[in-house]
């Protein structure tokens, strides 16, 4: 607070000749600009002092814009969001801090906030167990929480205990939750179906995809939903198997297959298609084929992909392209709409000499990053995100996120100049 009134005081200095109107144009201006969390919720804060009525819509705005969770945020930044919040309204609709770097500590900071919401999208926020303690107290009080989706948080089986104790507390009012993707078993699930079969549970829908319940697991759930005080509508448990408590990305893991039918001539296969390698002078004897790439160096992979998906990519040399596309690019001619990226029917990751970048629709993105020779490709087409990582040294790093809404399955597909391989990741899904 200390900080924002001395930045007010300096702004005003600057403007000594405008009149508040045009502080607050400025401010909102600044506001606008790519500025860090911290320097932009202290802009909120100029704004409180001077009781514009705009806060509550700039707010809300910068939350929606995604650009707080494109960077890291210190508790002292969360403190600061949450007293803004509190200050422009007494009860919030909602607050979605979805793919944003919360982690528990930011979430104690937010939890006046989270009381006074009705909806709370928390899903991909790096939350643990360490959470969760707070969030059950939340749950056993008579606040306005309604929704809350912990979707993709490490949560585990103890985690999800300690929610169940808040949600059988007769006071917990919750109708909506979302536990997709939280590493659940059939040890969690078991407090939960237990918190859910308590005649006081007002829950509705519940999300459980993309978990281990085990065949023990499904029988419980199988169970509640004959349970006559059960009052769910939804229940989602779809996607489940032992990979999914595999850490991070590797619970979506998919085994890959070069399709032969798409491979340019130029382009020879082996190791029972998994590897790709280009040759300038040799062609190879590939029957006619409708889906078959006549000029340009690409080949696509059998499985088309809908829901989420992870795989990695390697390659030598120092050029490659890397993408995903819909079944209907041109496979003929070396135009745009044929290359991977060039067109409103692909997307991907081009390296070229040592820079990168990504392409969509002739649309062209450097990434400034160290060299690399491995990158994995996360899809999850429900929520619209493709994204791209460097794998290097162990570690697994974002390089660039693409939002779309894609209206139909992708196939991964590759721009090859030398010789690219499909990584093993082991236990990952076979697709049909």
């Amino acid at each position: 607070m200390e900080f924002s009134q001395k930045l007010l005081k300096g702004l005003l200095s600057q403007t000594r000749s405008c009149n508040i109107k045009e502080v607050v144009k400025h401010i909102r201006k600044k506001i606008h600009e790519n500025l860090s969390p911290e320097k932009t919720i202290y802009l909120f804060h100029c704004l409180n002092e001077l009781n514009d009525n705009s806060l509550v819509i700039e707010v809300q705005s910068y939350l929606n814009s995604g650009r707080l969770s494109e960077k890291n945020i210190g508790p002292t930044g969360w403190s600061a969001l949450a007293f803004v919040l509190m200050m422009s309204a007494e009860e919030l609709d909602g607050l979605d801090l979805r793919n944003c770097t919360l982690r528990d500590e930011g979430l104690h900071r937010m939890l006046p906030v989270i009381q006074v919401s009705r909806t709370a999208l928390l899903n991909n926020c790096s939350l643990t167990v360490g959470c969760c303690e707070v969030l059950a107290s939340i749950l056993s009080s008579d606040l306005n929480l309604r929704v809350l989706d912990l979707s993709d948080n490490n949560l585990q089986d103890s985690g999800v205990k300690l929610l169940s104790a808040g949600l059988g507390n007769p006071q917990c009012k919750l109708d909506t939750l979302s536990l997709c993707n939280c590493r659940v078993t059939e040890g969690g699930l078991a407090s939960l179906v237990s918190a859910l079969c308590s005649n006081s549970s007002h829950l509705r829908e519940l999300d459980l995809n993309y978990n281990c319940p085990g065949d023990s697991g499904v029988k419980l759930l199988s169970d509640l939903l004959q349970n006559p005080t059960c009052k769910l509508k939804t229940l989602g448990v779809d996607h489940g198997g032992e990979c999914r408590i595999r850490p991070g990305l590797l619970k979506y893991s998919c085994r890959l297959t070069l399709d032969p039918n798409t491979a340019n001539r130029h382009l020879y296969l082996s190791e029972n298609n998994r590897v790709v390698t280009w040759s300038e002078k040799e062609l190879q004897p590939y029957p006619h084929h409708a889906d078959r790439f006549d000029c340009c160096s690409q080949i696509l992979c059998e499985e088309h992909l809908s829901g989420r998906f992870y795989w990695q990519v390697q390659w030598s040399g120092n050029k490659a392209r890397i993408g995903v596309t819909y079944k209907g690019i041109n496979r003929k001619g070396d135009g745009d709409e044929c290359w991977l990226g060039y067109n409103n029917k692909s997307w991907s990751l081009c390296c070229f000499g040592g820079r990168y970048s990504v392409k969509h629709n002739k649309k062209q993105t450097s990434i400034p990053v160290p060299p690399f020779h491995t990158v994995g490709v996360y899809l999850d087409s429900l929520a619209g995100t493709l994204s791209f990582y460097r794998v290097a040294s162990g570690e697994v790093t974002l390089l660039y996120r693409f939002t779309s809404t894609f209206t139909e399955p992708l196939y991964p597909g590759f721009l090859v100049w030398d010789t690219m391989s499909l990584c093993e990741l082991g236990h990952g899904h076979t697709l049909a």
